[in-house]
This record gives C-alpha cells, structure tokens and sequence, in this order.
C-alpha cells in the first residue's frame, strides 16, 4: 500500500468516527 493511500484512508476513517460521534450527542 502507497503511503499517500495510507494517509488518506487515515483521514476518511478520521472524519467518519468524528461524524460518529456528533451523531451520538
């Protein structure tokens, strides 16, 4: 896996868990 691909999957599963949780309040 590219490191760039890495990055960005990082940051798509970053904003994913910070959408979880302002859906949980």
């Amino acid at each position: 896996m590219n490191p760039a691909q890495y990055k960005h999957f990082a940051v798509v599963d970053y904003v994913i868990f910070a959408l979880l949780l302002a859906a949980s309040e």
